[in-house]
């Protein structure tokens, strides 16, 4: 008669491959990531240019024939002429931001003939792409671009990507930007 010994068959995953796909799922996690956060930041950006030029074209076509923009608030004259994207939140009456802007708050004010429009919080690949949108090249009714402590005029030949790339901050979610128009 034959003695067999029975040896224990184990199924499953070993310590090692439990590791292995364990470090796998981390590293697909991380890129899953790091491309959702830059999609998120691109539509942002799109969503900003967009608004900034569609503010802008609401608030001249609003006071066309008029000779001042007020001093101060316009958000309350573009309210009621209907002159802000209906998708837009704003705040209490009397003050001169729109609530929901793509990085935070929106400020238009009026001084006399000239307008300004502020993005609160933009970050710096948002600041770079939105800092080209209105150059004096490229836009007559140009007055001015602030961005944070740098301004850029009608006479401001060097607004370039490298020059955004300067003046917008390192920091994420740090740069104030106006722009003046007449």
């Amino acid at each position: 008669m034959k003695m067999t010994l029975n040896k224990r068959h184990q199924s499953g995953f070993s310590l090692l491959e439990l590791l292995l796909v364990v470090a796998v799922g981390a590293v697909l996690i991380l890129a899953g990531l790091g491309a959702y956060r830059l999609v998120s930041e691109n539509n942002n950006t799109n969503q900003a240019t967009r608004l900034l030029t569609t503010l802008k074209q609401q608030v001249q076509q609003a006071y066309q024939g008029q000779t001042s923009y007020g001093n101060g608030s316009i958000i309350d004259d573009l309210i009621s002429m209907r002159a802000l994207p209906s998708d837009l939140g704003v705040n209490p009456a009397g003050t001169n931001t729109v609530a929901k802007g793509p990085f935070g708050d929106v400020t238009i004010t009026g001084a006399g003939n000239t307008f300004a429009i502020a993005f609160d919080n933009v970050p710096k690949g948002a600041c770079v792409r939105l800092g080209q949108q209105f150059t004096p090249q490229n836009a007559n009714d140009f007055i001015s671009l602030v961005v944070g402590t740098t301004t850029y005029n009608q006479s401001s030949t060097d607004m370039t990507q490298a020059t955004f790339l300067t003046s917008c901050a390192e920091q994420t979610d740090s740069n104030d930007m106006t722009w003046t128009f007449q």
